[in-house]
């Protein structure tokens, strides 16, 4: 296997590898055989089966891994009070438990990868279940602060953060270096404290990246983790193994050929086997969901000392919860009952009898129970059919798809990351923010009833203008009106005022060159283009309208000899007249309209981001080797020094600077201030007498392969882009 890759599994509360088996330590057993860089980590208040396991494998919060013996060694109270200090630095706050033990050994073990390969994973994946899967998402916060240019795809379990936990933004806040994010809770786990993570807590911080694929199943805590002797309530595990092989093999963990890892069975808290699994088909998938359905009533006894907002609101998270068990479950049918998923579900006016009357007989023979409760939600009687039902609109995407594809599922994913971060986050309990939050909640909800996609969308932007609008007067600095009026703002109200701009410097601004009015003739055009273009989404026309505007300020600046002189020459002649239409002032009005949309970072931002990376891993290896060094000397990475360290505190600062101005999008000042970093490496390599190449310099090849395609795409090729 590639050793691009890097899989962490983490395990639950109390759950040691000596004394306890399920999926994760099996996919674990098999992901390690396979050669893949991957490591397990035994769960937080776990103990070891006997002393000999206990010396090898200490409790989590008792120890210090050493990467380059790959040993674990217990350390006294104080050095270990001084490394949570440090995970606490790192991280904005205490995971606990040792919690923050288990992400610095995932830290140590990457960084290892990184001085054996020569480089750093393209991906690292995390798989975690119950307080383990709150470990995951807590190291994908750590990583995106450490190494925000690796991808990390996660696989949970019953995420849950524990008491006093859950909300903690770093447990339910999905970081953007998410690129695939799965999930699985389970809907009658009735103790109290494990009230879970799912898909209605999520903060996701990239909609366009993070692929979501969230599902909800009968079940206690445990019931996904392994199969038991009880056949009853095995129909839940095996769909789980089979999502999680998959995961593995779509992420790298396992090659594509791989065969598919056996059932962990378990007798007892310390007696488990082995049954041969197999890859299940969509039909066989299917298959389970309707004999869960038989079953629930195993599933779901237990004492309701708690019960779940999950099952309680259970009708949200299904298209239709009289037929299905979950999103899945109605995708399934819709996939093998085409016909009639489009003729009682999707308003297929077009679609003839004789199919729909095919499926049903299909149906009816396969799954005659399913087949007695369709015809019952669906009014067929005497094998008599209705018409067709108007469409509903379901208001998620597709699992294993983005939050974001069309207007409406931008528009509600915006709507819902305001009112969540504005909650969880900035807590602007005012009056008026209150009352917003009401307003965008109700018109939520009659947008999702709606049959009707576009009158939804319709119905979300005029909500948006007018919350906008309200708030801009009586809350203007607040983050809700700031955030609403940057949504607020669509591609045609953007391209529309950006061409009356460059129409008016086109015929009244005397300091231009004519190969300058030339250009911004065919910025025009480009975004005439762009706005009469049907096939383009809403959302995606506004990005791409800031894509070529952004792209301005360089190409303007980028001047011959002729054009610099000419543009000099106008300057000073028409100094004293107080022009409306000036170089300046256009160069001014094209940074103000490069400014970020909602949910847009800039590449000032961006870029800063990996300086700080640099930092603070820099502080981290330094930290760590004062703590350590008298137990277990570990060796500090060799590309850090602290001449780079402070080079990369004044070019985060100056991008940091640009972004704050407005200017964080502005090619012109961002080749400066790297080109500036680059002299002052140059000097540094000069002082030292020789030349070496490491993470610092790869860092500003990377930050300057991000300007140069926004340099080289001209306005009909960004159309295209």
């Amino acid at each position: 296997m590639p050793k691009n890759v890097i899989s962490f599994f983490f395990l639950g509360t109390a759950c040691h590898r000596s004394c306890y088996q399920d999926a994760l330590t099996h996919f674990y057993q098999k992901v390690s055989e396979e050669k893949t860089p991957a490591r397990l980590f035994d769960g937080v208040g776990s103990v070891a089966a006997n002393a000999e396991e206990a010396k090898k494998n200490p409790s989590p919060g008792r120890y210090i891994y050493n990467p380059q013996t790959d040993e674990k060694i217990p350390i006294p109270g104080k050095l270990l009070q001084k490394v949570r200090d440090l995970m606490h630095q790192l991280q904005g706050c205490l995971a606990g438990e040792g919690m923050d033990e288990l992400l610095l050994e995932a830290i140590f073990y990457i960084e290892e990868q990184i001085r054996k390969n020569g480089e750093a994973p393209k991906a690292i994946n995390l798989h975690g279940y119950s307080r383990g899967a709150d470990a995951c998402m807590r190291l994908a916060h750590l990583l995106n602060t450490m190494y925000p240019d690796i991808d990390v795809n996660m696989f949970l379990v019953e995420h849950v953060a524990g008491p006093g936990r859950l909300e903690d933004p770093n447990s339910y806040t999905i970081p953007p270096n998410v690129a695939k994010f799965e999930s699985a809770t389970m809907l009658h786990e009735f103790k109290p404290g494990f009230d879970p993570q799912d898909r209605d807590r999520y903060v996701i911080s990239n909609a366009r990246k993070t692929k979501m694929s969230t599902k909800i199943y009968p079940g206690w805590h445990g019931t996904a983790m392994y199969l038991t002797e009880n056949e009853n309530t095995n129909h839940v595990p095996r769909l789980v193994h089979d999502d999680f092989f998959r995961f593995t093999k779509e992420t790298g963990s396992l090659p594509v050929d791989a065969p598919v890892p056996n059932y962990k069975v378990m007798h007892s808290w310390t007696n488990y086997t082995e049954r041969k699994a197999k890859l299940l088909t969509p039909e066989e998938r299917f298959t389970e969901y309707v004999e869960m359905q038989k079953h629930w009533w195993f599933y779901s006894k237990g004492t309701e000392l708690n019960t779940r907002r999950v099952l309680t609101e259970h009708r949200r998270y299904v298209r239709n919860l009289e037929l299905f068990v979950n999103q899945e479950h109605w995708e399934l049918f819709e996939q093998i009952y085409p016909h009639l998923a489009d003729w009682f579900y999707n308003n297929s006016l077009n679609q003839e009898l004789p199919p729909v009357l095919a499926d049903l007989e299909k149906l009816k023979e396969t799954h005659p129970q399913f087949y007695e409760a369709f015809c019952k939600s669906c009014g067929i009687k005497d094998g008599k059919i209705p018409e067709p039902r108007k469409k509903l609109l379901f208001p998620y995407p597709k699992l294993g798809e983005t939050l974001v594809s069309d207007d409406f599922s931008f528009l509600q994913h915006s709507i819902l990351a305001i009112i969540n971060y504005n909650i969880h986050h900035r807590q602007e309990n005012t009056m008026e923010t209150r009352a917003v939050i009401r307003l965008l909640q109700d018109r939520l909800a009659q947008a999702k009833a709606s049959n009707s996609r576009e009158a939804a969308t319709q119905l979300l932007q005029k909500t948006i203008c007018t919350a906008s609008s309200y708030l801009s007067q009586t809350e203007p600095r607040s983050y809700m009106a700031r955030q609403l009026k940057k949504l607020s703002v669509g591609p045609n109200q953007f391209i529309d005022e950006a061409m009356n701009l460059f129409k008016e410097n086109i015929g009244y601004n005397l300091y231009l060159h004519e190969s300058q009015i030339a250009y911004l003739k065919e910025v025009n055009k480009s975004l005439k283009d762009l706005k009469n273009n049907p096939e383009i989404p809403t959302y995606e026309k506004l990005r791409q309208a800031k894509r070529i505007v952004r792209g301005m300020l360089l190409q303007l600046d980028n001047r011959t000899d002729e054009v610099f002189i000419f543009n000099q020459q106008a300057d000073s002649h028409y100094r004293l007249s107080n022009h409306p239409y000036t170089y300046k002032k256009l160069i001014s009005s094209i940074n103000r309209l490069s400014s970020p949309s909602f949910g847009e970072s800039t590449l000032a931002y961006t870029m800063a981001q990996r300086f700080s990376a640099y930092q603070k891993r820099s502080e981290f290896w330094g930290t760590v080797h004062t703590i350590l060094s008298t137990i277990s000397p570990i060796k500090i990475p060799p590309f850090f020094s602290p001449d780079k360290v402070k080079l990369a505190e004044v070019i985060q600062k100056k991008l940091q600077k640009l972004d704050k101005y407005g200017l964080g999008d502005n090619l012109t000042e961002l080749l400066k201030a790297l080109a500036d970093g680059e002299k002052q490496l140059h000097g540094i390599y000069k002082k030292a007498g020789h030349y070496i190449k490491g993470e610092f310099d790869k860092i500003i090849e990377t930050c300057r392969g991000e300007i140069w395609p926004e340099i080289d795409t001209s306005p009909s090729e960004a159309l295209r882009a």
